[in-house]
């Protein structure tokens, strides 16, 4: 068994090749259908797939694609779990979950973002409440997100970045960029006006909540360069 072949070259193959595994170790899977299509037409859908029973009292989550494109590595990484037996054996009081892309628009579609421009680490927050403005955004918001994308506009970004990086350092300017805003829906790490609605999945069973309920996301974080 080698790991690669759990790993795909599109949505449409890591699901199936999820989906498989599943049925080959009688895991039950719930599908929660996407209201848009992927990249190349195909059904999208977060499938939700449980070993153990309903009740019980430890149940170990983990969960691909919330940022869609690592869909890619998470998806292999929960395949692959299923198919090498990793959670054969378990206590009769445990149950394991797996979410199988929560995001499967941004994992067809290669992006980021849902189809709603949201960044789901940006949307959970408590939407019944204030949201914070993140004014380091507001100031560079014009800069980073221009009417066009022109060689101009690329270097007038670029300049009010290093501007706004002199005046108040590497930190502020990376939480400016990336540390999230609810005022600009088009705009960059966008958390949303509300709940996105993938993160509306209920589990699989689940009669009880669990006394214990480990989570997992599979990440894969992002590589810098200057």
């Amino acid at each position: 068994m080698h790991p690669e072949q759990f790993f795909s070259a599109t949505y449409r193959e890591a699901r199936q090749g999820f989906l498989d595994a599943c049925l080959s170790c009688g895991a039950r899977v719930d599908e929660h259908l996407h209201p848009r299509t992927g990249r190349d037409g195909e059904v999208l859908a977060t499938d939700v797939a449980r070993l153990g029973p309903d009740d019980a009292g430890r149940v170990f989550m983990t969960m691909s694609a919330t940022h869609g494109v690592e869909g890619f590595c998470g998806s292999g990484v929960q395949t692959g779990a299923l198919a090498s037996g990793l959670y054969d054996e378990r206590d009769d009081d445990v149950a394991v979950v797996l979410i199988h892309a929560i995001n499967p628009f941004g994992f067809s579609w290669l992006r980021r973002v849902t189809h709603e421009n949201i960044d789901l680490n940006r949307n959970h927050v408590d939407h019944d409440q204030p949201y914070t403005t993140n004014e380091g955004y507001e100031e560079l918001k014009d800069a980073l997100c221009p009417p066009s994308w022109t060689a101009e506009s690329r270097a007038a970004c670029r300049a009010a970045m290093e501007s706004y990086r002199e005046r108040l350092g590497d930190m502020a300017l990376q939480g400016a960029i990336s540390a999230g805003q609810h005022s600009q829906p088009q705009g960059l790490f966008y958390g949303g006006g509300g709940h996105a609605a993938a993160l509306h999945r209920p589990p699989a069973g689940c009669t009880r909540p669990p006394r214990r309920f480990p989570r997992l996301p599979h990440r894969t974080g992002s590589l810098w360069s200057r």
